[in-house]
């Protein structure tokens, strides 16, 4: 018997997800931006409540490796 021939596919690169990811942050912002306003009420919730502890978040794990990385060099 013969094997069957493989039909993975080889995975998206990493510069092609993060590509991909921020066009569609830049839309999605830029629809929102024109569509909504920059005033509308559910843009201002979204943004106190979502994506500033998100953003907090990632800048304290960004400073938790950081600062023991510049004290132990």
């Amino acid at each position: 018997m013969t094997p069957a021939p493989s039909t993975s596919r080889k995975a998206l690169p990493l510069h092609w997800k993060m590509g991909i990811g921020f066009a569609a942050g830049l839309l999605l912002g830029l629809a929102s931006f024109y569509l909504a306003g920059s005033d509308a009420e559910w843009v201002r919730v979204l943004t106190t409540w979502v994506t500033t502890p998100f953003s907090r978040l990632f800048l304290n794990l960004i400073f938790m490796l950081i600062v023991p990385l510049l004290f132990s060099a």
